[in-house]
């Protein structure tokens, strides 16, 4: 089984019809693959009444901005999985497509990290994007891999600056580079960051806290280059200007 859990927010205008755009496509391929099961999850306070295929209530948030623990969002994946399905989560305005359930069901890694191909809008005449260099809006794993590594997993919140990267940089700290592997099967409808708090907000300080003892963030953007360079088959490109040698003097 794959069990895919959603943060539903209680969002207006268009962040809520992105939000609404990406379920209608989780239920078709629900309704077409009988080993795909999706459900739902609040934050503490959100409503629940509006919420599709609601599974529960997180256990905690941030601040008064109800943002989630990615964490938080895994266990209760994990809470309705066998050892052997496959669990993860995806930002609830990204739009699965049929491959990237193909792709994780014949996967034979214990991490896949969801990154998103951009397009201009949801239906007929959309225009696409390249992937997004170094973000991820999902991860998935074996049930029973989350269960060996969670303790080791950083609180990381979703929806605010920097969980990704952090989380990223944890997996080359933590995992083989045998064992993940980054997929672009999932579509995202391109809009504005406006919606996002200060830097200085709790949420990204407890992100950002996260990349400190590693580098911090130029250090994770840095691996990610060279691992992701190295997983889709493409020569690392150098970033700056070349070095150059000097001439000894006769």
């Amino acid at each position: 089984m794959i069990r895919l859990v959603i943060n539903w927010a209680p969002l207006s205008g268009d962040r809520a019809q992105r939000q609404q755009n990406a379920w209608n496509a989780i239920e078709s391929l629900m309704a077409t693959n009988e080993d795909f099961v999706a459900t739902t999850v609040v934050c503490p306070g959100d409503p629940v009444e509006d919420a599709p295929r609601l599974h529960g209530i997180l256990t905690k948030k941030v601040g008064n901005r109800n943002l989630p623990f990615v964490g938080d969002i895994m266990d209760h994946a994990r809470s309705m999985a066998e050892d052997d399905d496959w669990i993860g989560f995806l930002n609830s305005d990204v739009i699965p497509t049929q491959r990237f359930i193909d792709r994780i069901r014949s996967s034979d890694k214990k991490f896949v990290m969801c990154n998103v191909t951009d397009i201009d809008e949801y239906g007929a005449g959309v225009r696409y994007r390249p992937p997004r260099g170094g973000s991820i809006d999902g991860v998935f794993t074996k049930s029973s891999t989350w269960g060996d590594i969670r303790v080791s997993v950083p609180d990381l919140v979703l929806g605010s600056r920097a969980w990704d990267t952090a989380f990223v940089l944890w997996s080359f700290r933590h995992l083989d580079s045998s064992e993940w592997f980054l997929q672009s099967e999932c579509l995202h409808i391109l809009h504005g960051y406006e919606h996002w708090a200060s830097e200085n907000d709790e949420a990204c300080r407890l992100n950002t806290a996260a990349l400190n003892p590693h580098g911090g963030l130029a250090a994770a953007a840095s691996l990610f280059r060279r691992n992701r360079a190295k997983k889709i088959g493409k020569p690392h490109r150098r970033i700056g200007p070349k070095k150059t040698r000097l001439k000894k003097r006769r």
